[in-house]
């Protein structure tokens, strides 16, 4: 017998509530705030306006007046002014400057009298720059070269002109022989290095001497005398060392034959000359240890290099493109090389012993035999360091806080249990991950 339609009851399905999902209000630290009005479109550091009172250098409104010169503390001379040949080609002014300016770093290496010796730490794969791992050092060679390998750095010097110039266009691709000859004649007349050792090699082969060895000395005068004792302009700092004469330990010994290669100290003053000949065509001494300020205090290398890579009239090293990048970074490893050397030496005097039941207690291979050597502790003032490292991320790691509100999911779903629907289990589809590790 059928139903009437009347006497079926209505059936009432409750209206799900609305829940609020909104997210309570989080107070960011003011370094993670994000306020329109304290950005804006452009921004200028302003423009190169700014003379230094002391050194004459062009600086930018924020920069500080202690980066050049440090208040008139580091009162050094500028580098002479380029030969005719050079200065024309640093300048724009000759033929061909356009392709020496393009291939600078390749007429330099031609001419320059020590070798460039590093560890390189380049990763696998394309990789567009230059990575080295460890110390950056120069080298230096004999005078002669031996019977299976050309003359190469220092040894293409003792070589007839024509000689020279063919010799140093085989070594790159794309060198032009006028540009080449104008250097020569250049370095010829005015690199007193290149000048003196030649000079002193023909004196020694004109008195018939067999064993025999050139020297290039730190200083031009002793250690531990007055300055003004030796102070002769026509001092000679190239000479014939006889082999039962003694040399300094940072002098440069150039000896007639050797297949070895010899490290030259970053403490010699004519470290930079030997190796950027284009950049110091006069072998102007570089930083060395007699540099003093006008206290009594010594200069630094790092300012000394400041001083000298600010922009100032007549100041042709930033227009060397990538021979003065080279030159920069070669610069700095220097500055790293004096840090590290001086905190190994001072270790007594940065109580370094202090840590050495932690350095027990952390150094796992103490007792390997092949791991022997001095171990040296870096302090937090050391950038780069893992100390330093540390604490800039203990820092960063403060500007964050973790923030935290309840999630509430909400669904709404129609069933109809008169016609037998049921659900015992309920799940949610999350297609993507929205829980945080720690956080299930």
């Amino acid at each position: 017998m059928p139903v009437p339609q009347d006497a079926v009851p209505e059936l009432q399905m409750p209206v799900p509530q609305e829940i609020d999902l909104a997210v309570p209000e989080v107070t960011l630290p003011k370094g993670l705030r994000y306020e329109p009005d304290n950005f804006k479109q452009e921004f200028s550091i302003g423009s190169i306006r700014a003379n230094c009172l002391h050194c004459a250098a062009y600086k930018f409104p924020g920069e500080t007046p202690a980066m050049c010169c440090s208040n008139g503390k580091v009162d050094l001379q500028p580098l002479p002014a380029l030969p005719s040949p050079l200065n024309e080609l640093f300048g724009g002014e000759a033929l061909n400057s356009k392709h020496f300016l393009e291939n600078i770093r390749k007429y330099n290496a031609v001419f320059q009298l020590t070798s460039l010796g590093c560890k390189e730490a380049n990763p696998r794969g394309w990789n567009p720059q230059f990575r080295i791992q460890g110390q950056l050092y120069h080298l230096i060679g004999s005078l002669h070269a031996d019977g299976q390998n050309p003359p190469s750095f220092l040894q293409i010097y003792f070589l007839n002109d024509d000689d020279q110039v063919a010799r140093r266009k085989s070594i790159f691709d794309g060198l032009l022989h006028p540009v080449l000859l104008d250097i020569q004649e250049s370095l010829k007349e005015h690199h007193k290095y290149a000048k003196e050792i030649r000079c002193a090699y023909e004196f020694a082969a004109s008195q018939d001497l067999q064993d025999f060895s050139i020297i290039i000395k730190e200083s031009a005068r002793p250690a531990g005398t007055h300055p003004g004792r030796y102070n002769k302009p026509d001092f000679k700092e190239v000479a014939v060392l006889m082999p039962n004469e003694p040399a300094g330990h940072r002098d440069i010994v150039l000896r007639l034959r050797d297949n070895g290669l010899r490290r030259i100290s970053e403490l010699h003053k004519a470290y930079d000359s030997l190796q950027y000949p284009l950049l110091m065509p006069f072998a102007t001494d570089g930083w060395n240890l007699d540099l003093k300020m006008t206290s009594r205090y010594k200069i630094t290398q790092n300012q000394f290099y400041c001083f000298h890579f600010f922009t100032r009239l007549g100041n042709y090293l930033l227009q060397a493109r990538k021979l003065f990048q080279l030159y920069l970074v070669d610069a700095y490893a220097k500055i790293e090389s004096e840090r590290l050397q001086f905190l190994r030496r001072e270790q007594n005097r940065l109580r370094a012993d202090n840590y050495q039941n932690l350095k027990d207690t952390v150094v796992v291979r103490d007792g390997d035999p092949t791991n022997v050597g001095q171990q040296v502790i870096l302090p937090a003032t050391y950038c780069g360091g893992p100390r330093y490292m540390f604490e800039k991320q203990q820092d960063a790691m403060a500007y964050f806080e973790r923030k935290q509100f309840p999630l509430r999911p909400c669904f709404a779903m129609t069933i109809n249990k008169a016609q037998g629907q049921t659900l015992k289990v309920i799940g949610l589809d999350l297609r993507q991950p929205i829980f945080a590790h720690g956080d299930n």
